[in-house]
């Protein structure tokens, strides 16, 4: 009976959730970052815990950018979006479904840990 109870409250809330957010769209990210960015907080990381990392935090020339991105299926998109930052509103994912973010220095030393870990 109880389980029958869960379900239906799981259901109730479901259903109210999907009213909330029919027909909108929403941010579910809480910054943007380059690999310039992410390379300097792993190397900053990891630079005493485990010195044999080498991560590479050289920032490519305009024309070594554009030699690297046109190996890649949307080169285009990716040399017009070069060096912009994107501020993003996630404002509505917050109020709207609760949602709770890792800041991404957190994020990005978690998966990095769990990637060291699988690999070496």
């Amino acid at each position: 009976m109880q389980e029958m109870q869960l379900q239906l409250i799981f259901q109730l809330c479901k259903n109210d959730l999907f009213e909330v957010i029919r027909g909108k769209r929403y941010i579910t990210c809480s910054q943007s970052m380059w690999v310039k960015d992410i390379a300097a907080v792993l190397k900053e990381y990891y630079q005493d815990k485990q010195p044999q990392l080498q991560i590479n935090t050289k920032e490519l020339t305009h024309e070594e950018f554009v030699e690297k991105a046109q190996s890649l299926p949307i080169h285009k998109e990716t040399l017009r979006m070069s060096g912009q930052y994107f501020i993003m509103d996630n404002t509505q994912s917050l109020r709207d479904l609760g949602m709770q973010y890792i800041q991404a220095y957190h994020t990005l030393i978690e998966t990095s840990d769990e990637i060291i870990k699988s690999c070496f």
